[in-house]
């Protein structure tokens, strides 16, 4: 038998108890934004230099706690809405998705995972003018595009998916917190980076679409989602939406 590479010497796994959030399931969209703030906050939470009470200071109102918790809704909300919503087309109708994150204080990244077993990219985004291959690969690189991934069943919504932008802003969230998306979807793989080329990988097939990132903690703090919206391609703004 192979000792595990992971375990420190004399064998004993580190207890990191403390600094993750465990797997949790959601598979209602009434759910959606209370398991986003409640995921977001528990991530904090494990964050042992930021104090949960801390209060606002008198230049932008905001507490070190909600610098960093914005961030991280937007990107729960946007992620879990598109397993939701997208992996629920194609005779998936009873699709989950599940979530796990952990900070590593050690590094001061947050990393994050959002799964489900829905019908992919490929099929929710098949006869879709934007998608030009019917790979899995050309499927995901296309649902990155923004204004691609607008739910065309239900027409215009409230949330950043329903604009087709969500998962291009979840991206932007990544690489401007100098860390990492990537995404699979059928047997592709592909991965963003800060300051890196795409990677592209074929691997083995998986129903549905799991999305990974990982953050610099302290770029999340000082990260203006308004600025990163108005970048975007054809941006305009929607009445409603709001991110302070």
């Amino acid at each position: 038998m192979q000792m595990d590479k992971g375990l420190p010497a004399g064998g004993a796994r580190r207890n990191s108890t403390e600094s993750l959030v465990e797997v949790h399931r959601v598979s209602d969209h009434r759910d959606v934004e209370a398991s986003a703030a409640r995921l977001a906050r528990a991530v904090i939470g494990s964050i042992t230099d930021v104090r949960l009470d801390d209060t606002p200071d008198e230049m932008s109102g905001k507490s070190q706690v909600d610098r960093i918790e914005h961030p991280l809704r937007c990107v729960f909300n946007e992620l879990i809405e598109n397993a939701l919503t997208h992996g629920r087309a194609r005779g998936f109708g009873r699709a989950s998705a599940w979530i796990a994150a952990q900070y590593y204080p050690r590094s001061g990244k947050v990393r994050l995972a959002v799964v489900d077993d829905g019908c992919g990219y490929l099929e929710s985004l098949r006869g879709h003018p934007a998608l030009h291959v019917s790979n899995h690969a050309a499927a995901i690189a296309t649902a990155l595009e923004p204004k691609v991934s607008r739910n065309r069943d239900v027409g215009f919504g409230r949330d950043l998916l329903n604009q087709g932008v969500g998962l291009t802003v979840t991206r932007e969230i990544a690489l401007q917190a100098e860390g990492t998306i990537a995404l699979v979807s059928g047997n592709a793989w592909l991965a963003d980076s800060t300051g890196k080329h795409r990677e592209n990988k074929v691997i083995p097939p998986w129903q549905g679409v799991a999305a990974y990132l990982e953050m610099k903690r302290e770029r999340l703090q000082g990260m203006d989602l308004v600025t990163i919206m108005q970048k975007l391609p054809g941006y305009a703004p929607v009445k409603g939406i709001r991110f302070e």
